[in-house]
C-alpha cells in the first residue's frame, strides 16, 4: 500500500496487488526517482608487493601479491571496490585474459 506523505486524509492511499496474485495481470513496478550530488569517486596510490619496477615496466614477484589503494568520493558514504589483474595484451606468450587473484579492498 501507498499512502501520502502528510497521511492527514486517510482516504488518500492505493492498494496494489502482490506478484502471487494472477487477477490482476501484471504484478506492481516501484520505481523510485531520486536526485542529489553526482558522485565522482577517484583512486590514487595504487600499489602492488612484492614487485620491481624496471623501465617503466612493474613485474609482480608473488602469486600472491598484496594490492592497495586509497579511494574517495567527494559526497561521502561508504566505498568498496575490487582489483582485476590482467595479462598483458602485448605479450601473448604469457597467457590473455583476467588472472584471478583473491584480493579485495574497502573503506
Amino acid at each position: 500500500m501507498l499512502q501520502s506523505p502528510t497521511e492527514t486524509n486517510v482516504n488518500n492511499y492505493r492498494l496494489f496487488a502482490t506478484a502471487e496474485d494472477t487477477d490482476f495481470g501484471n504484478p506492481p513496478t516501484l520505481t523510485i526517482t531520486t536526485s542529489g550530488p553526482a558522485s565522482a569517486p577517484a583512486i590514487s596510490a595504487l600499489t602492488i608487493t612484492p614487485a620491481q619496477n624496471t623501465g617503466g615496466t612493474t613485474t609482480v614477484t608473488s602469486l600472491t601479491p598484496q594490492l592497495a589503494a586509497s579511494v574517495a568520493d567527494p559526497i561521502g558514504g561508504p566505498l568498496t571496490g575490487e582489483f582485476e589483474i590482467e595479462h598483458d595484451p602485448a605479450a601473448t606468450g604469457q597467457g590473455a585474459g583476467q588472472i584471478s587473484l583473491p584480493a579485495c579492498w574497502h573503506r
